[in-house]
This record gives C-alpha cells, sequence and structure tokens, in this order.
C-alpha cells in the first residue's frame, strides 16, 4: 500500500486489518484462526492509534491545537491499557477487521474516554459479548457485524490450576496446530497439543502466562450419565490435590481445565512416555550405575500412596482428613517425564501417578468440622463436590468398574470391599515389572507376560481356585508369580553377590507383604517406601576390596550365599539380610558418614529440640523459643522462621512434624500452637483456660494428630501428676478462636474443656509425686512411655522409678513398672519406644537397659558402657538401637549402632560399629538427635544438633549410618 494511500482514513484501516490478518496463528483455517494474547497491542502502537484516530476526528492535512493532541494521545493510551488494567485493543481491532463504521470508531473511543465501555470488551474479557448489548454500544448494524467477527479476538484462554467456562465453542482453542491423538479409553481420549504462548496464564493478578508449549489435553466427549461420572470423580480428586496444604511430586495434578461448549477437557504437562511404553521399548540398555536409581523409582511410587492414603489435607487445621484410594494403579497410568537438565535413562527421570478417574476419596471430619463444602460458582466446582462419606473403616469402598491386570484380588467380585491396601498390591505388580525390567529390560517383560498368560484367557497377577464343589473360591498370588521372581533371583546372583541379595530382599518383600492375597496382610505405602529405601541403599558399591565380592559362590534362590567377612560399605548389609551378621569392628570415617553445619543462638540459650523427621529445629531460653528451619542451616542461610511471644516465661515445648506446641509458665492450664509449614497462618495462637492444672511437660506425637500434656493438680492437699492426652484439632479450634475460656473469667473451671483420649481417670493417673525425666511417643503415635524421677513410696524405703505405658491406639493405660534403684548408674536419662508391645529402651548416663515387653511379663537385659550416653533412637525396621554418646577425652559425639534380635545376647552385642563425628560436645553443652526424612534423602540417616551452655554458635550434624 503506498504512503499516500495511508493518509487517508479508509487507506489506513486497510492497512491495519493487513497487519492483523498476518499476525494471526493459524491464518489458514478460517475456523481456527486467533489473534495470540498481547499481538493486538503490538500492533497497535501509541503512534499508530494517535494516527488512526486524528483521521478519524481531524483532516490529517490541518495542524491541531496541543489540546486535541493530547486528547488523542489519551485515547492511544487508554486503548493499551496505560492508565488502567484494562486494555481494548482486541476491540479496536474487531472493529477494524468487521469493517464497522467510521461513526463506530468515534463512538468507541468516546465511550472510552468516560470509561463507558463495558468490561467484558477488554482484552482480559473472557467472554464474547451477546449481539444484543453490542447493537447497544454501536449501531445495530455494526453491532452484529462485531458480533459475528469477535470470535477470533476472543480465543480461549486457560488459568492454571482453575477451571475457564465457554457456554458455546464459538471462541477458538488456543491450540498452534491440530491435536495429535496419544492415548484413548472409555470416556475421554487424549491429545498433545501446543497452547500458544499467553494462553495459559500462570497469574491473574499480573497477567504473567506461559511460553507457547506442549500440553496433553485429556478430552471428555459428552454428558451422558457414564461419561460424566467419569470427570466427576477424576476432577474432585484432582482439585483436592490442588487444594492440598502439601504437593508430591511424584502425583500428577492437572495445570488448567475447560469446559468448552459441549465438551470438558483436563490439561497436564506432557509426558515423553508411559512406564508401559517405558518398558517394552526394545531399543534400551542400563548400566549397573543406573539400576539403583530406577529401583528407587519405585519408592517415590510408594510415597505417592503414601501422600494419597494419609497425609492429603485441603488445610492446617486437621480437622478434614482425606484418605484417596487410586485403585487403577498400572504402568499405563504411571507417566515418565524427563528433567530438564538431562535426557535419557540414565536415573534422570521422575515418575508420576496420573489417571484418577475411578479413584475415590473419603472424608474423615474431625468433631467440631462442618460437614458440607462452600456452595459451588460454577460448572467445574458443581462436577467436583464431593459426595458424604461415611468415616472411615477396614471395609472400604464399593468396588467400581475396578479390574484388570493388576487389580487386587478383592477387586474381582462387584460386592468386595477395596481399601488403600488395593493400592498396594498394584504397585507391588508394577515393582515385579521394575525388577523384570533391570533384569532383561522389553525381553524380561515380554517373557513375564507370557509366564502369567500360559493356560488362560487373561493375565492376572492373582488365581482363583474353587477346593470342593459349592464352596467359594479362594484367591491366592498366581504361581508363575513366585516362579518368575525366584527365577530374576538366580539370575541377579549370578550377576553380582550385591544384587542377588538385592533382589533376594526384594522379592521375599513381594511375596510376603505387597503381593498378599490378605489384604490385611499387606504393608501401608508408608511401610513400603521406608524399606525399598532400605533396599536401594544396598546398591552402594564397596569402597574397599571389591574383588573378594567376586569370589562369593553363585548360588540359587533358595540357598542364597553367605556375604564374605570383609571390611567394606557392604558391613551395613546385616541389617537387611536376615540372619547374616558381618563383622562391624570398624569404625567410619567421620569425613564420609557426616556432614556439619554451624548455625547461630542467643547467648542466653539453654537448649535444643528437632522435629519428628528432622525439618526443623528450636532453640530454647527462658523467655524465648526460635525455630529453624533445617535446609536454612545446611545452605547456610538465614534459619529463623519463627519465635514465640515475648514477655513470658516458657517451662517446655515439643514438635511433631509440622506443628510446635510451648508452654508458658502459668498457674493455668495455657498452651501456645504454631503451625510451622505456614508461618503466615492465622492456625495458631494460645489456649488458656481457667482450669488450675498447670502444666508441667508436653510432646506431641509424630504425626500431630495427638498431644500429651502431663499436668500438676493438688488432690485432699497432696501434690499429683496426671496425663492429659488430647487431640490437636481440638485445641487448636480453641486457638483459632482466640481463648477458649478468656482470662478476665471470674468463675475457674474445675474440667478441660476438650475430651480425653483415655478416659478412665485411674488410667491417667502418675502415682509419683516427683516429675517426668521424659515422655516419648513411639514411631507410629500408638503407643506412650514416660518415666518418673526417683520417689520414694515411703520415707524409710530406698528410691525408685516407675515407667508408664499407654496404648493410645486402645485407649488404655497398659502397665507401671517400678525399678528400685541400686547404683547411681541407674539414674535415667532417657527412653525409646519400639515394637508393638512395646517394648522400650531406656538409659542412663553410664548404662542401656533393654525391656522387651509383652504383658504380663517382660524381659529385661542391660549393660554398661564406656561413653556417656546423650540421647537415644530405635530403628524398628532394623531392630536396632542407636545411640549418642560423647567421649570421655576428646569430648567427641559417637554414634553407636546396636543390634536388638536377641535380647539374651545383648551383653555380647557389638558396640564397635560407630562413627566419631566432627562435633564437639562439651560436658555442659546439650545434644539430641532424630531420624532425618530431608527431601531426596534415601539413606538410613540421623540429624544431631548441639548448642554450648554459653555462646552464639550452635552445631549440627547429618550422620549416614549406611
Amino acid at each position: 500500500m503506498a504512503q499516500d494511500d495511508r493518509d487517508t482514513l479508509p487507506g489506513y484501516r486497510a492497512h491495519l486489518k493487513e497487519m492483523i490478518d498476518v499476525c494471526f496463528t493459524r491464518r489458514d483455517d478460517p475456523r481456527k484462526r486467533f489473534a495470540a494474547r498481547g499481538v493486538t497491542r503490538e500492533i497497535f502502537e501509541e503512534q499508530r492509534l494517535v494516527h488512526l484516530f486524528r483521521l478519524v476526528y481531524f483532516d490529517n492535512r490541518i495542524t491541531i491545537d496541543p489540546s486535541a493532541e493530547e486528547r488523542l494521545h489519551c485515547i492511544a493510551r487508554k486503548i493499551r491499557g496505560h492508565e488502567t488494567s484494562k486494555a481494548y485493543c482486541n476491540a479496536l481491532a474487531t472493529l477494524l477487521y468487521a469493517r464497522c463504521t467510521d461513526e463506530s470508531l468515534n463512538s468507541f473511543a468516546e465511550k472510552l474516554l468516560v470509561d463507558k465501555l463495558p468490561d467484558a470488551l477488554c482484552d482480559d474479557g473472557l467472554l464474547p459479548l451477546p449481539e444484543a448489548r453490542l447493537c447497544e454500544v454501536f449501531n445495530r448494524v455494526d453491532g452484529h457485524s462485531f458480533w459475528e467477527q469477535q470470535a477470533p479476538f476472543r480465543p480461549v484462554r486457560l488459568i492454571r490450576y482453575d477451571e475457564v467456562v465457554y457456554e458455546n465453542d464459538s471462541c477458538p482453542l488456543p491450540f498452534v496446530n491440530d491435536p495429535e491423538l496419544i492415548g484413548s479409553g472409555s470416556y475421554a481420549k487424549v491429545y498433545k497439543v501446543k497452547i500458544e504462548k499467553g494462553h495459559l496464564i500462570m497469574d491473574e493478578a499480573t497477567g504473567s502466562a506461559y511460553n507457547s508449549k506442549y500440553y496433553a489435553q485429556k478430552k471428555f466427549f459428552d454428558y451422558r450419565a457414564d461419561t460424566k461420572k467419569s470427570f466427576e470423580s477424576e476432577g474432585a480428586i484432582l482439585k483436592k490435590f490442588i487444594q492440598a496444604t502439601k504437593h508430591h511430586d511424584n502425583i500428577l495434578v492437572t495445570k488448567a481445565s475447560l469446559e468448552w461448549g459441549g465438551t470438558y477437557s483436563l490439561f497436564f504437562d506432557l509426558a515423553k512416555y508411559n512406564l508401559w511404553e517405558y518398558f517394552h521399548d526394545d531399543n534400551v540398555s542400563i548400566t549397573d550405575e543406573q539400576k539403583a536409581t530406577i529401583f528407587g523409582r519405585t519408592i517415590g511410587l510408594a510415597g505417592a500412596l503414601a501422600f494419597l492414603h494419609d497425609e492429603l489435607r485441603v488445610d492446617d487445621s486437621l480437622s478434614e482428613q482425606l484418605h484417596c484410594y487410586h485403585l487403577d494403579l498400572k504402568p499405563q497410568n504411571i507417566l515418565v517425564f524427563e528433567r530438564e537438565e538431562k535426557h535419557g535413562r540414565d536415573g534422570n527421570d521422575i515418575w508420576k501417578i496420573s489417571d484418577f478417574g475411578i479413584s475415590k476419596i473419603k472424608h474423615i471430619k474431625r468433631r467440631g468440622s462442618d460437614e458440607q463444602l462452600g456452595p459451588s460458582i460454577s460448572f467445574l466446582d458443581s462436577i467436583f463436590r464431593p459426595q458424604k462419606q461415611d468415616k472411615e473403616s477396614s471395609s472400604g469402598v464399593n468396588n467400581s468398574r475396578y479390574g484388570g491386570t493388576y487389580a487386587a484380588p478383592e477387586a474381582r467380585l462387584e460386592t468386595d470391599k477395596v481399601t488403600r491396601k488395593s493400592d498396594i498390591w498394584s504397585l507391588g505388580c508394577v515393582f515385579s515389572l521394575v525388577l523384570t525390567f533391570l533384569d532383561n529390560h522389553s525381553l524380561g517383560i515380554k517373557e513375564f507376560e507370557e509366564a502369567r498368560s500360559k493356560d488362560r484367557d487373561s493375565d492376572r497377577f492373582f488365581e482363583s481356585t474353587v477346593p470342593f464343589v459349592g464352596t467359594e473360591a479362594i484367591d491366592e498370588l498366581h504361581s508363575s508369580v513366585p516362579t518368575w521372581l525366584d527365577t530374576l533371583v538366580d539370575r541377579a546372583h549370578k550377576r553380582s553377590d550385591i544384587e542377588g541379595r538385592i533382589v533376594q530382599k526384594a522379592s521375599e518383600y513381594l511375596k510376603n507383604s505387597m503381593l498378599h492375597a490378605d489384604q490385611e496382610k499387606r504393608d501401608s505405602a508408608k511401610d513400603v517406601e521406608e524399606k525399598l529405601m532400605r533396599m536401594q541403599s544396598l546398591f552402594e558399591k564397596p569402597a574397599e576390596n571389591p574383588s573378594k565380592l567376586a569370589e562369593a559362590p553363585s548360588a540359587g534362590p533358595e540357598s542364597p550365599p553367605k556375604p564374605p567377612r570383609v571390611e567394606s560399605t557392604l558391613s551395613h548389609m546385616w541389617h537387611v539380610i536376615k540372619d547374616e551378621t558381618p563383622s562391624l569392628k570398624r569404625k567410619r570415617s567421620p569425613e564420609r558418614a557426616s556432614e556439619t553445619w554451624p548455625f547461630q543462638i542467643d547467648n542466653t540459650s539453654k537448649k535444643c529440640k528437632l522435629s519428628h523427621g528432622g525439618r526443623y529445629l528450636t532453640v530454647e531460653s527462658d523467655e524465648i523459643i526460635s525455630t529453624m528451619l533445617v535446609s536454612d542451616i545446611q545452605q547456610r542461610k538465614s534459619a529463623k522462621i519463627h519465635s514465640t511471644p515475648k514477655g513470658r516465661n516458657w517451662v517446655d515445648s515439643s514438635m511433631g512434624s509440622e506443628y510446635l506446641c510451648a508452654v508458658p509458665e502459668s498457674r493455668y492450664f495455657e498452651c501456645y500452637y504454631s503451625c510451622l509449614s505456614n508461618t503466615t497462618s492465622s492456625k495458631e495462637g494460645c489456649v488458656l483456660t481457667k482450669v488450675e492444672t498447670p502444666i508441667r511437660k508436653v510432646i506431641m506425637s509424630p504425626n500431630d494428630e495427638i498431644t500429651a500434656f502431663i499436668i500438676e493438680e493438688y488432690l485432699d492437699g497432696n501434690r499429683a501428676l496426671r496425663l492429659a492426652l488430647l487431640h490437636t484439632h481440638d485445641i487448636l479450634k480453641s486457638a483459632m478462636q482466640n481463648e477458649s475460656n478468656p482470662p478476665n473469667s471470674t468463675a475457674p473451671s474445675e474440667e478441660l474443656p476438650w475430651p480425653s483420649i483415655i478416659k478412665d481417670p485411674e488410667s491417667c493417673a502418675i502415682s509419683a509425686t516427683a516429675g517426668l525425666v521424659d515422655l516419648k511417643f513411639s514411631s507410629d503415635s500408638n503407643s506412650l512411655i514416660a518415666i518418673t524421677e526417683p520417689y520414694k513410696r515411703e520415707p524409710t524405703q530406698p528410691l525408685q522409678y516407675a515407667i508408664i505405658i499407654w496404648d493410645v491406639e486402645n485407649r488404655r493405660r497398659i502397665s507401671v513398672l517400678e525399678n528400685k534403684f541400686k547404683t547411681p548408674d541407674d539414674t535415667i536419662s532417657t527412653i525409646v519406644p519400639f515394637g508393638n508391645h512395646p517394648s522400650f529402651a531406656a538409659v542412663s548416663s553410664k548404662r542401656m537397659k533393654i525391656v522387651k515387653y509383652s504383658p504380663p511379663e517382660s524381659a529385661t537385659q542391660s549393660r554398661p558402657v564406656d561413653h556417656e550416653i546423650l540421647d537415644i533412637l530405635a530403628d524398628e525396621e532394623h531392630q536396632d538401637i542407636i545411640m549418642l554418646s560423647r567421649s570421655e577425652k576428646r569430648h567427641k559425639i559417637v554414634v553407636h549402632t546396636v543390634p536388638l534380635r536377641d535380647v539374651d545376647g545383648l551383653d555380647g552385642a557389638d558396640m564397635e560399629n560407630s562413627i566419631e563425628i566432627s562435633l564437639t560436645s562439651p560436658t555442659d553443652s546439650q545434644t539430641v538427635c532424630c531420624w532425618y526424612k530431608g527431601s531426596g534423602e534415601q539413606r538410613r540417616s540421623i540429624l544431631i544438633a548441639n548448642i554450648p551452655s554459653s555462646g552464639k554458635e550452635g552445631q549440627m550434624a547429618l550422620v549416614h549410618l549406611d
């Protein structure tokens, strides 16, 4: 177009229309073309808009005064959204593209100047304006033309983690090219689509959006009852994942969702392949180094199931607990994503569980919580509305269209109940495929499939037999599966001793604890995760004398070879391999076994504590309790994230996994809670009652759900201690309502306002008039053990102490064990429970006492030790006691591993399997430890914190026991 033509209004309008035509995405298809977000704004530069409206209002050949010039610039800036957050570039482009009259251009500008244009016309307006409304804004003819041509300028825009609804399909989808079909199911098909830049919004407030990228679109086709039921189920669960306070990397969550005309779609990140395709790829080879990492991918899947089964919550209040059962776990529903930094099957990928179409969510509502969710405001909310569920029980949920190769035996009949343990069976099937893939890649997978399908019409991991005519069928693991697993063990032993023992252990675990026909005998997902982590650690190559391993004789799975007695990092294998105890006579190098970091403290700090799992550290003085993030200490960042209110003296505190409970000095029952994972949360506060039972000690359960208080009361003038075992969420509810009984209340109460878990007052009584030395929950939160300070029943009797055991799960006190002191070394300093009975280990400064307790009897064994014992942990899986001690001469901290297989052999137990770490612990310092479950940590590790009695620097160490 000649320059002269651009100096006339018709010519310049035509020029702008040509620019718009060129900038359309998919301009070759009139039905699918659209103007990508921001394109029209790039065309409509301010000077171009000034020139356009100069031609609308004036003859381009005349000179206009400054006020008129400023008016033109004001129109241009408003169209581009400079002065407000609203831009109208798409509306102007539609006017030009629809060839609306100059009169409508004029009307558009005038209404824009006085802010009279409808909001739906702005660029961020999601919905096209109806024809009648457009005819009101412009004239009837132009309104109709605008309505006909507006669709390309109103393409669909998706919003991350949210739903977008378009009542019809007139607005074009923001796809750069035609969708490519990559999968299909009964109710939906999956397409590979490339979404144009700017059309998946990350943040509505800022308008930030993703660049052009490929995604997976799961498209449901219509609203038939069965189709609607399918995406109702999946959508409800995916929305819970988005709302959850925590997330898991191995679960695929929806990126966006869309109702568009008569279809409904979910959008996800695009995987390169699913696990079935991964396993069946013939062009693959795996190195020995990669085997450990691929083996470990199953750990991520187990962790994802543990999250779904027990850790899914939509807020921090603990008022609603959700249990999600996937019920369709199989290789086709496990997607493999390659990490950005590296590619290929070299262990740098991540596996994610997807497809929650038939999954079930069970809602466990705590007392006082609202049974109903808020009202829905859109179609997606209406399909996401959860149905009422009964409280969870072992009966599980009704079986619905759950079947196939990897389904559990209980899914065979519609009348059977499926539970979280049904997912464990399916995970066991997948794990057996992982072991097969590591053995012989895709050829092994095909060979295993043939073995399961031989002489059968279907491929399943279990078989049903009818023992007698007229009796019910009995389900059991298909005979081909253990035979196949034994074959894998035999092959692995022939490759290497290490791999043989790992596959041997994995095979036995699969048969006994994952692929058991009786779902009650299957492990929980958390147990599976932890045990697979132990197995994976055995892939570590020996650092010394590797040649000796080759000397081990090859053997079949029924008689695996004993490990050679060599000094190497394989020494830890005795923890995992039953009845094999290699020599443990060597101290490990602290440089290889531990990492250390300093952290800043106040010089008034007196003690420190670690949360369950080692995510948080508290440093305490009389007047303040400060919480630090352990990961920040490790990265040498400013680690302090929370402090208790000032102006109080604090007598005790405790952390579970995510909550802190602190107790101030008070004559009343008073405590302070804080959610450490959300320091900006309002779900924290002080709870004060007028019950004159001051708290003397507090301990939170590892899962945060229970808080145990030791309170002081006076009965008939005599001081006594009593256990108050309370649900944390009951107390948190009071905290969120400010105070359960305001301090200005005139009438003191006699009872705490919350129901006690253990109802019997006699079971909560602690007969000793002295205080408590220690109070500990078991790792599963089902048991609580207390140990008292020394006391005398009668003035003439010797000193004694009591150990009290409560069964929290069954809401009762099990026993009170009283022991007389024989020597000063009998003064107990700490205690740790282990086992299901429970048993426990108690230590004094110079003696360790192990009590294996099985009511009404107990077996006790004790032994002296050479070092001063600082703290103690129990490893129930490996039947170890981990002791932390201080060497007398060098004041170094030493970590000992003590096996507890046989209490009678404790005197001869080897305590020389020790790690001396580079932390100095003077006699007046305080040292604590905990099991460490940091991000990405898969080894058996403990975290140690040490603070001096004076000074401004504490020390932390991470010690790897494997």
